[in-house]
């Protein structure tokens, strides 16, 4: 059996309690190489995006739908996470087509907590 040793892009906090990161290492056969993706889903897509724009908002960046993403994710995604900031309170709308924080969009911007 031929076994490659791979870095990993993400390794869970709590599974390296008892190891170092020069020691944790994930053994791999060829095959199982193989089929993984040749590059990365960018995680920007993989997170959930209100946090995201919750984020961009605190830098006060008002126009999320303008903003230069380097993996821009799609206009319904963006859509869904302003719609969900502002049912939670989070945000409020402009009337020229921005957003800016409320006290309490402040405030979650300082946890890094999904906002749910």
């Amino acid at each position: 059996m031929n076994v490659q040793v791979h870095a990993i892009e993400c390794i869970p906090v709590r599974r390296l309690a008892n190891f170092s990161l020069d020691h944790f290492v994930s053994f791999l056969t060829e095959e199982d190489f193989e089929q993984l993706p040749s590059t990365p889903i960018p995680e920007l897509l993989r997170c959930n995006l209100a946090t995201a724009a919750l984020q961009i908002l605190a830098m006060g960046i008002t126009n999320i739908s303008t903003f230069d993403f380097l993996s821009k994710p799609d206009e319904k995604s963006i859509t869904a996470a302003l719609r969900e900031l502002t049912y939670l309170r989070a945000i409020q709308q402009s009337n020229d087509n921005t957003y800016e924080l409320t006290n309490d969009g402040r405030k979650m911007a300082c946890f890094p907590l999904d906002p749910k």
